[in-house]
């Protein structure tokens, strides 16, 4: 039996569930695994030891690490600076540390093609 090929790892960090599932159901459908953490400290302690293409999602107003603070630690660490990021926010001002920002309601075309041009 082989492996299952993926095109990249997609971290998917957000407090609302149904954003989080739905957001993981259509990465796994164009090919991507996708691994989902409920707030910053979840998805902090899930992308240590990653290797190859990954972007991480990131939503800003989370519970215990917000996704401003979780950029500034990412951007900080060695290991994780180099995770393009992409900000999922009402807001439409640019955050610093993040490579992308998609704003809400999500365009799941605009979040594919961001993931796609992230995730090499």
């Amino acid at each position: 039996m082989t492996s299952p090929t993926y095109k990249g790892v997609v971290f998917v960090i957000d407090d609302d569930e149904v954003v989080r599932l739905s957001t993981q159901d259509l990465l796994e459908d164009e090919g991507y695994l996708v691994l989902s953490a409920r707030n910053g400290s979840e998805g902090l302690a899930r992308m240590h030891g990653i290797v190859g293409p990954a972007v991480a999602i990131v939503d800003l107003v989370m519970p215990r690490i917000d996704g401003w603070h979780l950029i500034d630690t990412m951007r900080a660490d060695a290991n994780l600076r180099r995770i393009p990021i992409i900000v999922v926010s009402a807001r439409r001002e640019p955050v610093a540390g993040a490579d992308r920002i998609v704003t809400k309601p999500l365009k799941t075309a605009e979040l594919l093609r961001a993931v796609r041009e992230l995730c090499r």
